[in-house]
Formats: C-alpha cells, sequence, structure tokens
C-alpha cells in the first residue's frame, strides 16, 4: 500500500487513474529516473510505468502526483526490453 499527498488525491482524480494503475506502476516500472532535489531540499523521483507515471517522495514513499504516461515515453523505455 502507498500514502497520497492531497495534491496527488485531486490529481489522481482528475485524470482518472486508478489505485490499481498507481501499484502497477509502482510494482512494475519500465523505467526510475534518478533522485532530484529542488531548491528547497525535496526530493522526488518519477517511476515510470506501461500506462501510469508517478512521483514519489524517496525518502517516505509517499506519492506526490500522478498522470498517464506518454505514449513516446513507453516506447522509448520498452524498446530496450
Amino acid at each position: 500500500m502507498f500514502v497520497k499527498t492531497a495534491h496527488a488525491k485531486i490529481r489522481q482524480s482528475q485524470r482518472n487513474i486508478s489505485n490499481i494503475d498507481i501499484e502497477k506502476a509502482l510494482r512494475n516500472p519500465i523505467h526510475k529516473e534518478s533522485i532530484i532535489t529542488d531548491e528547497l531540499g525535496r526530493k522526488s523521483q518519477k517511476i515510470i510505468g506501461d500506462f501510469t507515471t508517478v512521483v514519489i517522495n524517496p525518502d517516505t514513499m509517499e506519492v506526490i502526483t500522478t498522470y498517464p504516461t506518454k505514449k513516446s515515453k513507453r516506447q522509448r523505455y520498452l524498446k530496450g526490453r
């Protein structure tokens, strides 16, 4: 299970993304981007799934936001598989 920020809950609802979609991306990603730190010291990492991209805080594993994975990204990362 995972914890979502208030922002993530709003975006998930707006974008019609299910908890199952998020869980699939987290359990079976096609790509994980490097951890980045913003100017306020907040860490984040993009976990790219077949159909859903999830941005997490890697320290707390809290979901920050989620959105559909673009077709071009899916093709790029699946190409090498």
